[in-house]
C-alpha cells in the first residue's frame, strides 16, 4: 500500500466507482478533477494530523517515540474511500454553488455525509501506520550500453527497500528502447531516508512487468539486463502494509 505522502490516493476511476457521471459533470461544468483530488488530500491531511496529535498526547511514551506523522500513514481501503467521497463532495459543492442547480444539491449533501461517516468509522476502527516509512520511488534513470541481446522497448519501474527488507510503493513506469546488441541499464535516483536497496521490475508492457534482480540492488549501483533478456519474476507490489492501527487510547497490532 502507498503512504499518504506518496499522493495519488484515489484515481478518476475510483471516483467513477461512486458516481458514474462524474467525468461528464466535470466536463460540462468545467471542474478540474485533478485539483479537487489534491484539495481533498490536503483537507484530509489536516484532519489526520489533528488525529495523530490527539493520539500522541493520549498514548504511552513508548508509542510516542515513533513520532508519527503523515509520512507514516498507510493508504488503506478505508482511507482511499474517504478521499474519493471527500473529492466528490467538493466537486458537487462547487458546481451547485456556482450554478445553484438543485440536481447537484442532493449529490453534494449525499457525498458530504458519506465522507463524514467514512472518516468517523476510519478513526474509530484505526488509522494504519508504519514505523519505518519508505517513500514511493521516483522514476528510475534509464540508459543503454553494449553487450545486450535483441533490441526492444522496455517498461521499467523500481521500488526501494529499508534495512529490514520492507518495500515501498513502486515508481511510475518509464520506457527505454534498445537496439540489437544494447543492454538496458537501470539507475535509481536519490534514495529516501530509510532506503538502502531497490528492486527492478521490467516488462514489454505495464501489464507484464516482473522483478528482474535475484538480490536487491544497493543504492548507488546500477542494474544491467543480462544478455539472456528478461526473466519471469513477481509483479510490482503495492507498497508497505500497516505495522499497527491507531485509534484514540488504543493501538491495534497488525493481524
Amino acid at each position: 500500500m502507498a503512504l499518504f505522502t506518496d499522493s495519488n490516493i484515489s484515481s478518476l476511476s475510483d471516483l467513477q466507482a461512486y458516481d458514474s457521471a462524474i467525468l461528464e459533470v466535470s466536463r460540462i461544468e468545467g471542474v478540474d478533477l485533478t485539483k479537487k483530488l489534491s484539495l481533498a488530500e490536503q483537507e484530509i491531511g489536516l484532519e489526520l494530523q489533528a488525529f495523530l496529535l490527539r493520539y500522541t498526547n493520549g498514548s504511552s511514551s513508548s508509542v510516542n517515540s515513533y513520532g508519527y506523522g503523515l509520512n507514516h500513514v498507510v493508504v488503506t481501503s478505508g482511507l482511499q474511500q474517504w478521499h474519493s467521497l471527500k473529492t466528490l463532495g467538493l466537486v458537487y459543492g462547487d458546481v451547485y454553488n456556482s450554478q445553484l442547480n438543485d440536481r447537484y444539491l442532493g449529490k453534494w449533501k449525499q457525498f458530504v455525509q458519506l465522507a463524514r461517516n467514512t472518516s468517523e468509522l476510519l478513526l474509530k476502527t484505526g488509522v494504519g501506520v508504519v514505523a519505518r516509512p519508505i517513500d514511493r520511488a521516483a522514476a528510475p534513470l534509464l540508459s543503454v550500453n553494449g553487450g545486450g541481446g535483441a533490441g526492444a522497448s522496455f517498461v521499467v519501474s523500481i521500488a526501494w527497500r529499508n534495512v529490514i527488507g520492507e518495500r515501498g510503493a513502486p515508481s511510475e513506469a518509464t520506457v527505454q528502447t534498445t537496439s540489437d546488441g544494447e543492454a538496458l541499464v537501470v539507475t535509481a535516483g536519490q534514495p529516501p531516508a530509510s532506503a538502502v536497496t531497490f528492486d527492478v521490475y521490467v516488462g514489454l508492457s505495464e501489464f507484464d512487468m516482473g522483478q528482474q534482480n535475484n538480490t536487491t540492488v544497493s543504492s548507488g549501483a546500477n542494474w544491467i539486463m543480462p544478455a539472456g533478456g528478461l526473466v519471469e519474476g513477481e509483479p510490482p507490489g503495492a507498497g508497505q502494509t500497516p505495522d499497527r492501527f491507531l485509534r484514540l487510547n488504543r493501538t491495534l497490532q497488525r493481524g
